[in-house]
């Protein structure tokens, strides 16, 4: 089926298009008055087929370059992602997961810990002193260093057969003979050493059963270390007589003494404190620190 009319060749009567100035077939020239084909019905219906064909063929070309410029000019719709998000926090408030929401430490506060006072050292009143009968006391003094601490003191003896100390360093004699008191503060200790004469209790007698009234003169303290850096004092005194004494001391550079029996600790030594009565000489050394 063609578009043009068709001619017939004047010399091999085979036909052709009639735009061709020559016979494809025989190559003789169109003859312009010549044969044409005789069945003008079929070129007609050529016609009319060709004409349909290249319009079904156009409007088909619009058709698709319209749809073509229509999607050109619609905007992409972007995604959404509303529903889904709103979903995931629905099922998380709703069900929480383990693994997305781990468990919160807690953590426990650190204890404060009190500080435990601190002792370089502990000075003593007394480092070595004598109890002359049963039941006397004497009390003890600690100082520590540093001063401002707070470190509880105990008090122990280390033979509670011969003295006894109670919490507030007041030493009690129990027996002759002589022991250790501990003072312990801090972790720190210091011992002072207590003597007890209990032979010479006043009132005893002797084995025989007479009374000698020479052996029951006793002076109060017969061994006493006292410091010279406090001027310490103690009271001297005598028992079992009713007679007035007399004191001196061996070096009164070391320790003096009052009429009254007052002991001072002036530099440190060593000295003896005399006592006279009745006809006795009675002596109490003196250690001064």
């Amino acid at each position: 089926m063609g578009l043009f009319k068709e001619v017939k060749c004047g010399r091999c009567d085979r036909r052709y298009s009639s735009i061709r100035g020559r016979c494809p077939y025989c190559g003789a020239r169109k003859n312009r008055g010549g044969k044409r084909a005789a069945d003008h019905g079929n070129r007609q219906l050529h016609f009319i087929g060709g004409t349909l064909f290249l319009i079904v063929v156009v409007v088909a070309v619009i058709i698709l370059v319209s749809k073509s410029l229509k999607s050109a000019k619609e905007p992409t719709p972007s995604p959404t992602f509303t529903v889904s998000v709103t979903k995931r926090v629905d099922e998380v408030t709703a069900t929480p997961r383990p693994e997305t929401t781990p468990p919160v430490e807690t953590q426990e506060p650190t204890p404060t810990l009190t500080p435990t006072p601190t002792v370089t050292a502990i000075t003593l009143n007394r480092e070595d002193f004598t109890l002359s009968f049963i039941g006397e006391q004497w009390t003890m003094t600690a100082t520590l260093t540093p001063a401002d601490s707070n470190a509880e003191i105990k008090w122990s003896s280390e033979d509670e057969s011969v003295a006894i100390v109670n919490e507030n360093g007041v030493v009690t004699a129990i027996d002759r003979g002589w022991t250790y008191i501990v003072c312990e503060a801090g972790g720190v200790v210091e011992k002072c050493i207590v003597r007890v004469n209990a032979d010479s209790l006043l009132g005893d007698d002797d084995d025989d059963g007479d009374s000698d009234d020479s052996g029951n003169v006793m002076l109060s303290h017969t061994d006493v270390t006292i410091s010279a850096s406090e001027s310490e004092t103690f009271t001297l005194s005598v028992r079992g007589t009713s007679a007035t004494p007399t004191f001196s001391s061996e070096d009164t550079g070391i320790a003096t003494v009052s009429p009254n029996g007052v002991v001072k600790a002036i530099s440190k030594g060593t000295t003896n404190i005399v006592v006279s009565i009745d006809g006795m000489t009675l002596k109490c050394i003196v250690r001064v620190k």
